[in-house]
């Protein structure tokens, strides 16, 4: 009887962690600020369609800035919360670190951060709303970016 109560306990534990996805990941935000017509952005908005492809984790949100006051609003309080001075576009966010420009060192920058957070906790820095807003939309928390450089 105790053998058939172990073997019974054994098959429910079995079978509940074949429902585990093991490979889960978390979900990972990208903000990627473009002007229609740069062809920086366009060269990254192709890089976008196959990371939308490899990762099924990720959620891009798009916002064209040259065209859109309200949304070249957000990139600029965007770049004070980061303290990122430059002017240019395509600029994308992956939980608070933000890279300017787009070429194939900075995609392969994109792929490591998106790994990275994959499995890592991330900020959602567009919802964040700290204590003391002056419309900052950022965590201030230090993440060393060497690795993904």
């Amino acid at each position: 009887m105790y053998k058939k109560v172990l073997l019974l306990i054994f098959v429910f534990t079995l079978s509940f962690l074949s429902i585990i996805d093991v490979n889960a990941k978390n979900k990972v935000d990208v903000y990627f600020f473009h002007g229609r017509g740069c062809p920086h952005c366009a060269d990254e908005e192709k890089y976008l369609e196959q990371v939308k492809k490899k990762y099924s984790n990720v959620n891009i949100k798009e916002y064209e800035v040259w065209y859109d006051s309200d949304n070249a609003e957000l990139l600029s309080k965007v770049k004070d919360a980061l303290d990122v001075e430059s002017n240019g576009v395509p600029f994308t966010v992956i939980s608070n670190v933000g890279t300017v420009g787009y070429n194939d060192a900075i995609g392969r920058k994109l792929d490591r951060l998106i790994e990275y957070y994959s499995t890592n906790k991330s900020i959602d820095a567009m919802n964040y709303k700290p204590k003391k807003s002056k419309g900052v939309f950022f965590v201030q928390e230090y993440i060393s970016t060497n690795n993904f450089s």
